[in-house]
């Protein structure tokens, strides 16, 4: 779709408190960003285009914060805080382990939910409801486009790149998401096929 009304824009949030942990570590949700983190949230704001007629963001303090901080610095509206878009939940057992923390039982779980994605362990989010999150939040942003304009979407990486893989179904899609680099306060366009087909 040509139409310049539908351009959505997709950021991740800036550097948080995890970003000082071990890869693999699991942050906390309230996670504040670092003293860094803020600060290129605020450089990133002076360079973002100007035509957005807002932003939406996950109701996540890094992605809130960094929303936040987006349009202090660039005068662009906060249009929506939208729960669609906060990170894929994992079980809170993990919340603060790295790997090798894991207990045996999520271990097997991580290996049973590439071929059934319909399993949650204990709290967490199975990767068919996240999929299923993921094409939820894409048709709200698209919903919000068509009312307002283009727009800025704060969120996080294994979500925004479950977005960008819906096509490969639940396990794919997250498999490439957590696999894939997205830098702090990176940003991408969502592809005019993802929009017309959510």
């Amino acid at each position: 779709m040509a139409d310049e009304t539908f351009r959505i824009d997709l950021a991740r949030h800036a550097q948080d408190e995890s970003a000082r942990s071990t890869p693999g570590y699991h942050a906390f949700p309230e996670n504040p960003l670092t003293e860094a983190g803020i600060q290129y949230a605020r450089d990133t704001a002076t360079a973002l285009a100007k035509d957005y007629a807002g932003i939406v963001y996950s109701p996540i303090p890094r992605a809130r914060q960094t929303a936040a901080l987006f349009a202090e610095g660039s005068g662009l509206p906060l249009l929506a805080e939208e729960p669609s878009l906060s990170e894929w939940r994992p079980p809170s057992c993990v919340y603060g382990k790295t790997p090798e923390q894991y207990d045996d039982a999520y271990r097997a779980w991580r290996y049973a939910r590439t071929a059934d994605p319909t399993l949650a362990y204990e709290d967490g989010e199975s990767l068919q409801d996240l999929h299923q999150r993921a094409n939820q939040a894409v048709a709200i942003l698209k919903r919000l486009a068509a009312k307002h304009g283009p727009l800025l979407a704060v969120s996080h990486k294994v979500l925004l790149g479950v977005i960008l893989h819906l096509e490969l179904g639940p396990a794919e899609a997250f498999h490439q998401a957590t696999q894939e680099p997205w830098a702090h306060c990176q940003l991408r366009t969502l592809t005019p096929h993802l929009i017309t087909e959510a």
